[in-house]
């Protein structure tokens, strides 16, 4: 059995309402997907104010945040069939015309044994992601905040997930 010290939890919410609308209806999809790929090692739960990424452990969480690249992640999305398409999270609640001039944050919360490592493994993954077009920040609320400034990089990382989602990026 898995120390529960290994587990790592990650609380992500954002700041613009109802982005994660099509998550809360697809999550036991999600879920069913995530656990094929990580043998029941990953899961999301739905929050009042977001989602929680549970971890069973520190190679799971470097599993579902890789070092991939932009140019990867357009192959993949051009040559594979997915199981679970991107446009499912973002359908009918934000696209390129509606997305905030000043951009999305992304808030993140970090909870567990491994609070700093996950910090930095989440900094160190979407700053390779979307380098110059990321903006960081903390508050008294949030353990770090990613302000993505672009719809057509938002959308990458919507993509990255249908990936992931789908066991084409391990």
């Amino acid at each position: 059995m898995i120390e529960k010290s290994d587990q790592i939890m990650v609380k992500f919410s954002t700041n613009y309402p109802g982005l994660f609308r099509n998550v809360s209806k697809f999550i036991l999809y999600l879920n069913t997907l995530f656990s094929r790929g990580t043998k029941g090692n990953f899961y999301i739960e739905i929050v009042e104010d977001g989602n929680l990424y549970i971890y069973k452990n520190k190679a799971t969480f470097e599993l579902l945040n890789p070092k991939i690249s932009r140019t990867e992640i357009s192959s993949l999305i051009k040559n594979k069939k997915l199981d679970f398409s991107p446009d499912m999270l973002i359908d009918g609640i934000i696209n390129k015309q509606t997305f905030p001039e000043h951009g999305i944050d992304f808030q993140y919360n970090f909870f567990g044994a491994h609070k700093q490592y996950s910090y930095n493994k989440q900094l160190s993954f979407h700053q390779n992601f979307f380098g110059e077009g990321l903006k960081i920040s903390t508050s008294k609320k949030y353990d770090l905040i990613l302000s993505i400034m672009d719809f057509d990089d938002f959308y990458l990382y919507i993509q990255q997930i249908a990936l992931l989602a789908s066991g084409l990026t391990n």
